[in-house]
């Protein structure tokens, strides 16, 4: 017995990873991510926004397949790849709405609109939307929103056309994620990401040649070339691979709060480095769409404890 428990430890401390590492893969995912949204303005000052984010993730997904494939994984069968275009749709086609937004909302502000994907996620799961504590997490998260994004408020600096776009992005995120439950792309979690963003940036790109984005694009300066690199280096590459990795070590209801600190870090970039205004109707929208992502999380993760409880009939 007591050797027993001794082996047990062992391997327990030989399968818990470093610290350090943990902190490194947290801080990726909480500030990159959270400045990623600042990344963008500054990309599409003279980028296209639909050649911007095609080319971004044709490097990053080129780099994860490339990863995969040295890992030891076979490459993907046609009706993968099929399934993986799909998919690629909702995501990209999220990424470009706000890439364009961007062009007309902050960046603070995209990332407190973007962060309402959650509430189009419970709504499409009819599991849980019934629940109490999710339909006013719903009504928090939109009274947020419209405290943020609303017209009617002389001086608001959020353009509507923009806001929109950002929310239709959310709900092209939160469909993609609601569809990924019930047809997951075949194959491992990293192979499947980089044949999303693959096929996806495909379409983009086609797209952007197609609207005679390239033309638009012989203006381009250093400033927004940089920002699409970090973009892809960190943006895709390293946050992602931190992700991925988090997921493995970690529990996923940790890995998840990125979701409540990337919106806080977007809008404490984009007031010191990009000189955005971020008054006090910016700050309550921000905490409400914040209370309202925490509020559902909460009863999605009830919900399911109560269904792991209930007996087998």
């Amino acid at each position: 017995m007591e050797t027993g428990t001794v082996r047990a430890a062992a391997a327990t401390q030989a399968s818990t990873p470093p610290r350090a590492l943990l902190v490194a893969a947290f801080a990726a995912i909480y500030g990159i991510w959270g400045s990623t949204y600042l990344a963008i303005a500054v990309a599409v000052e003279t980028l296209p926004p639909l050649l911007m984010v095609g080319v971004r993730f044709l490097a990053a997904g080129s780099v994860l397949m490339a990863w995969a494939l040295l890992r030891g994984e076979a490459w993907p069968r046609r009706d993968a790849w099929l399934a993986a275009t799909v998919q690629g749709l909702f995501v990209l086609g999220a990424y470009a709405l706000v890439a364009w937004a961007e062009q007309r909302v902050a960046s603070g502000a995209s990332a407190v609109l973007a962060a309402t994907s959650p509430l189009f996620v419970v709504l499409l799961d009819a599991q849980v939307r019934g629940r109490l504590t999710v339909m006013m997490g719903v009504v928090v998260g939109l009274v947020g929103v419209l405290l943020l994004a609303s017209p009617w408020r002389s001086g608001s600096g959020v353009d509507p056309w923009g806001s929109l776009a950002i929310l239709v992005s959310a709900l092209l995120w939160g469909a993609g994620a609601a569809r990924a439950k019930k047809a997951p792309v075949p194959g491992s979690a990293l192979m499947g990401t980089a044949m999303e963003l693959l096929t996806g940036s495909v379409v983009l790109l086609s797209l952007a040649l197609v609207s005679g984005e390239p033309g638009v694009a012989r203006a381009v300066d250093g400033r927004s070339l940089l920002a699409m690199a970090y973009l892809v280096v960190f943006g895709s590459v390293v946050a992602y691979t931190a992700f991925h990795w988090l997921l493995q070590v970690s529990s996923p209801s940790l890995v998840s709060t990125h979701a409540y600190v990337n919106p806080v870090i977007a809008l404490g970039l984009g007031w010191t480095l990009h000189g955005e205004v971020v008054g006090g109707a910016t700050v309550a929208a921000a905490t409400l769409v914040l209370a309202s992502v925490w509020m559902l999380a909460w009863a999605t993760r009830r919900a399911r404890e109560t269904r792991g409880r209930q007996p087998c009939s």
